[in-house]
């Protein structure tokens, strides 16, 4: 996660493309690491909790929505 008050950054593929999903602003795809991408969103105080309701199942979402916002996400990442 960034030390960037302004943004909200992390390397999780999945829990992006929920983010993304959900409306969650995404500013930039940082790939200034060869090896793993961090994921660059406009700060919202929602992300921390939005994040915990899906690592403990709390979520629900549109499937189809979230597997296109995935494949979009993926396009992105490997321009």
């Amino acid at each position: 996660m960034s030390m960037r008050i302004d943004v909200f950054q992390l390397t999780d593929f999945e829990v992006a493309t929920l983010l993304i999903t959900l409306g969650f602003k995404l500013l930039d795809i940082d790939k200034s690491n060869p090896k793993k991408a961090s994921f660059v969103f406009e700060n919202d105080p929602k992300i921390p909790e939005t994040i915990d309701a899906y690592f403990n199942d709390r979520l629900s979402v549109n499937p189809r929505l979230l597997f296109m916002q995935g494949k979009s996400l993926k396009n992105r990442l490997y321009l």
